[in-house]
């Protein structure tokens, strides 16, 4: 998946907000590098999160919920999104995820 196509995916929900937020995530690159997030890329990441003491159940009701268009959150792994900072952190879940929703 390229960034354009997350982009169009989320539309009208923070497209460009949540787009980002996966491929700096995901990829860990730079805002501005153009990339894709590969297969590999994809399972590696949700390695490292289960890896950071998810349940396969969690990270299973997560996914379904991106792809029912809701907000990409941020886990409690190594990895930070490109919107969250400590001034923009919204509500978080009980599985220690946060969203800007």
């Amino acid at each position: 998946i390229d960034f354009e196509e997350a982009v169009s995916f989320w539309g009208s929900n923070f497209g460009k907000v949540n787009a980002r937020a996966m491929f700096t995530e995901v990829v860990e690159v730079s805002e501005g590098e153009r990339t894709v997030i590969t297969k590999e890329l994809w399972v590696a990441f949700w390695q490292q999160v289960k890896q950071s003491g998810y349940t396969d159940e969690e990270i299973s009701s997560e996914v379904k919920n991106i792809m029912e268009g809701g907000s990409w959150v941020d886990w409690k792994d190594s990895r930070v999104p490109a919107h969250v900072n400590s001034q923009s952190v919204g509500r978080q879940a009980k599985t220690g995820m946060v969203s800007n929703d």
